[in-house]
């Protein structure tokens, strides 16, 4: 084809040239950036259908087409799915007070009918239809509810609770409403389905409150079985991004029975790395967990209330998790990464500066804090572990055997 070499070279360079153009038209070339990764580490698998990713910022189980992250994060993303999964620890049942009792309308006396509420980590596409049975002490089915849902929260979860209309409200007092104390039984269930979500039992006690110049009877759920119960876990806006969050606050949580008040009241709580205090903060308050008059007529007997404790930029010293990212102790002269510290932490709280709390943690080699192997209640959200806490001293009055069978309702933790 080509009469001599000199123009097969020429009108190669020339075909090579267009091909070039060609390619720069339709194709940005783009300079990938070079980067030195940390050596991996294998990760426990997660014991969560909804969790969460790998170490290396791969794609959770849950069908999530984000691109891999090149850093090697310790804690993944977390997306709610199709498969409905009860927050275990966030349900909470407690008594509404009724001023009289319908079966002896003449007598000037309290009733009670239960109330629950609950979370759902749900990739919410359809109403679920949630049914809340309530039993009697003998066994026998007292009644049951359909439930209430509202609109997913931030959290990505869904919200559960009583219905709330005047009318069944008013209707359920006048039917429904009980004096009796003692060892109730729940069961909540998915009625499209028939899958039961939760199933219990709660504790009710009662206990005479001065009204209107009468004594009448307060009724109210037991929750001693909190007390030793705490939790380390970081706030969900760090997973449920796209982009996975770095350099997040650490937060331990407790339970106290004594009212503090709506302040933190001389608490503080100090941190301890391989001996060595390394941070110290005051709470903030996250929940409490008490009937109206428990909390007025006696606030240190039927009254429980958790305190998170987050050593944030406003404490002596920030203890964060890096998860991966490249914040460098150098420029950041306040903090302390648990994630590149493994070993064992413990935190002792301070009440106006007497020891009262005291719980331990550690974090492994991968720069996870670890599941202390504990039977889980059920499904916890965004990488939260459960840990023992010890209540010290005697200020406090609570049944120190009560979480040993009461603990989530009825399912408690074994090992623990």
């Amino acid at each position: 084809m080509y009469k001599n070499a000199a123009a097969f070279v020429i009108t190669l360079y020339c075909l090579l040239g267009i091909g070039v153009m060609a390619t720069d038209a339709q194709f940005p070339i783009k300079i990938p950036k070079i980067k030195t990764e940390k050596p991996k580490v294998e990760q426990p698998k997660s014991t969560s259908p909804a969790d969460e990713g790998s170490s290396t910022g791969s794609p959770a189980s849950t069908g999530s087409t984000r691109s891999s992250a090149v850093r090697n994060s310790q804690y993944g993303i977390v997306k709610p799915t199709a498969n409905p999964l009860l927050v275990h620890d966030s349900v909470y049942i407690q008594t509404e007070i009724h001023e009289s009792y319908w079966k002896t309308p003449n007598v000037k006396q309290t009733s009670w009918v239960p109330t629950v509420r609950f979370n759902v980590f749900y990739d919410y596409k359809a109403e679920l239809p949630y049914v809340a049975e309530f039993f009697n002490p003998d066994g026998s089915l007292w009644y049951s509810e359909t439930l209430d849902a509202d609109n997913r929260s931030a959290d990505l979860t869904v919200p559960f609770r009583s219905k709330r209309d005047t009318n069944y409200r008013i209707n359920l007092r006048n039917t429904r409403s009980s004096i009796a104390t003692g060892v109730h039984g729940i069961k909540i269930t998915n009625s499209a389905t028939g899958e039961v979500a939760f199933q219990g039992k709660f504790k009710v006690g009662k206990f005479p409150v001065k009204l209107s110049r009468e004594t009448k009877n307060e009724y109210y759920v037991d929750h001693d079985w909190l007390m030793p119960i705490g939790s380390v876990s970081f706030h969900f806006s760090n997973f449920v991004y796209e982009d996975i969050g770095n350099n997040f606050p650490i937060e331990v949580s407790m339970w106290f029975k004594k009212s503090l008040g709506s302040t933190d009241h001389g608490l503080e709580g100090r941190l301890f790395y391989k001996g060595q205090q390394i941070a110290t903060t005051k709470p903030n308050e996250r929940e409490e967990r008490a009937t109206p008059f428990a909390s007025v007529e006696a606030p240190d007997l039927y009254h429980w209330r958790r305190w998170d404790f987050q050593w944030s930029d406003k404490s002596d010293k920030e203890v964060n998790v890096d998860n991966g990212g490249s914040y460098h102790p150098d420029n950041m002269p306040k903090a302390f990464f648990v994630d590149r510290n493994p070993g064992e932490y413990t935190v002792k709280v301070f009440h106006n500066g007497v020891h009262v709390r005291e719980a331990k943690f550690t974090v492994g080699t991968d720069g996870r804090v670890v599941d202390g192997g504990y039977q889980e209640p059920g499904f916890l959200s965004y990488h939260k572990v459960l840990i023992p806490v010890t209540i010290v001293g005697t200020t406090e009055k609570w049944n120190a055997a009560a979480w040993k069978t009461d603990a989530f309702y009825g399912n408690p933790l074994s090992g623990f």
